[in-house]
């Protein structure tokens, strides 16, 4: 884990000034007026997490076909087109 250059706490921002890089906390980086491309913020953030696919049309989880061997509605091929593809030709690229 990196510590920030200036408190000592954990840090998530590298800061490369005069060509010698540091780290720091977001604290301080606010506290410093520190600007940051916005790939480099982009980076830092955690990957969101997503909530399970569902059919827009019916609410059907995706993956429940498999367990169940049928689709709750027309919208659902659409909506799981790429997974049905795969699993009707045994993973074969669409």
């Amino acid at each position: 884990m990196r510590l920030c250059a200036e408190c000592g706490r954990p840090a998530s921002l590298r800061s490369v000034r005069s060509g010698e890089e540091s780290w720091l906390c977001p604290r301080c980086a606010d506290r410093l007026a520190v600007v940051f491309p916005i790939g480099s913020f982009l980076a830092s953030l955690p990957e969101p997490e997503r909530p399970p696919s569902a059919c827009p049309g019916c609410g059907m989880p995706q993956g429940e076909w498999r367990r169940t061997g049928l689709v709750g509605c027309p919208v659902c091929y659409e909506a799981f087109r790429e997974e049905l593809f795969a699993a009707a030709t045994g993973g074969a690229a669409s």
